[in-house]
């Protein structure tokens, strides 16, 4: 299996990827063959710029993007029910929010399981905060029991929805001025680099006997 053909067929909802680590896990799930993906934000520029961003780099791939806001439970539902109908269904659910994946992950697994059953099976992650894992990490170990047709991981990162804090404080102590501001600007864009990588495989076939699992990303990508 090719990395092109990886998700070949395979259709995609990622929350929270109009940036970041959800963003970059859209790309490279398109460019990984997936049939359909659907991006989510709260704001309808940044989305629009997201979603053509991905169709210039794959563009066999058919790319949506529905704004709703994951704090209003109205609003995912509705995320939800629109992905669906531009999707045909949904085989891979990314929670790339870690700031709200203590009540946003579950609320998107209630919308997201019926439909992955509906198509036979699907696969889950979440990404969350290292402080957030506990929680989160129960309900995907729980909800993969449960659902043994649905595969539930998480992926954590010390990092994740503190914009790399430590990352920049350590750049301020040791690195030279100039070094320093190019730095902290590939911050983000090295985060997503390290992150997404990781969701796209536990998405993947090559992860089809792995659930229930807390993956920690623990290393940053290079700053050089």
């Amino acid at each position: 299996m090719s990395c092109a053909s990886l998700l070949a067929g395979k259709t995609a909802l990622i929350t929270a990827s109009t940036s970041g680590v959800g963003l970059k896990t859209a790309r490279i799930m398109a460019c990984a063959g997936a049939r359909a993906v659907c991006i989510n934000g709260r704001t309808e520029a940044p989305g629009i710029k997201a979603a053509a961003d991905i169709k210039s780099i794959a563009p066999d791939t058919d790319v949506h993007f529905v704004a709703a806001d994951l704090t209003v439970p109205e609003e995912v539902a509705g995320l939800f029910r629109i992905a669906e109908e531009k999707l045909g269904g949904i085989d891979i659910l990314v929670h790339a929010s870690p700031l709200l994946a203590d009540n946003g992950f579950a609320e998107a697994c209630h919308h997201a399981v019926p439909l992955m059953k509906a198509r036979g099976g699907g696969a889950i992650v979440a990404l969350a905060c290292e402080a957030a894992r506990d929680p989160v990490s129960h309900f995907a170990r729980a909800l993969g029991l449960e659902e043994a047709s649905i595969r539930v991981n998480v992926v954590t990162s010390a990092r994740a929805g503190t914009e790399t804090a430590s990352i920049q404080i350590h750049h301020q102590l040791l690195a030279p001025a100039a070094a320093r501001a190019r730095q902290s600007d590939r911050a983000p864009e090295a985060l997503a680099e390290t992150i997404a990588p990781v969701i796209v495989f536990l998405a993947s076939p090559l992860a089809a006997h792995i659930s229930g699992q807390v993956v920690s990303v623990n290393r940053a990508a290079s700053f050089g």
